[in-house]
């Protein structure tokens, strides 16, 4: 049986070629080196035509004012139909995702909210003695 592997050095050097932040042979994150590899591939496997770029007007001042009275899950699903409009890959599908951030004015108290979409999420390791699951890495990210 005929297989094809790639070594480890090999596929270093690879890396090293396609994202030049890595060119050195100095040391680097991991989490660091995964963003890349994911954004590597995404644009590589988007499927989205690159003329809808160009096609997909911007929002205008009434279709934001229409979307701050939408309720938070139909302002969400719009915003990621709007970004799912120009990327559309396996890795957008399988990692991919946003979050809201809502700041809010501390004298008048008018909050605003965006939509930041992502490829990749890092949650924080909490300090405890008991078990972690994943559950408490979202607790701990969301209130920070």
């Amino acid at each position: 049986m005929d297989s094809t592997f790639v070594t480890p050095l090999a596929l270093r050097e690879i890396f090293q070629r396609v994202a030049s932040q890595f060119a050195d042979d100095e040391q680097h994150d991991a989490n660091e080196a995964l963003g890349a590899l994911l954004d590597l591939l995404h644009g590589d496997l988007n499927v989205a035509d690159a003329s809808k770029a160009r096609m997909s007007p911007a929002p205008t001042d009434m279709d934001i004012a229409r979307e701050r009275s939408l309720l938070v899950v139909e302002a969400a699903r719009i915003e990621w139909t709007r970004y799912r409009w120009r990327n559309e890959s396996v890795i957008v599908s399988l990692f991919g995702g946003q979050e809201r951030s809502v700041i809010a004015c501390q004298t008048c108290r008018h909050s605003s909210a965006t939509f930041s979409p992502w490829l990749y999420l890092s949650l924080p390791l909490p300090q405890q003695s008991q078990p972690l699951t994943l559950i408490d890495c979202f607790q701990v990210r969301c209130r920070s």
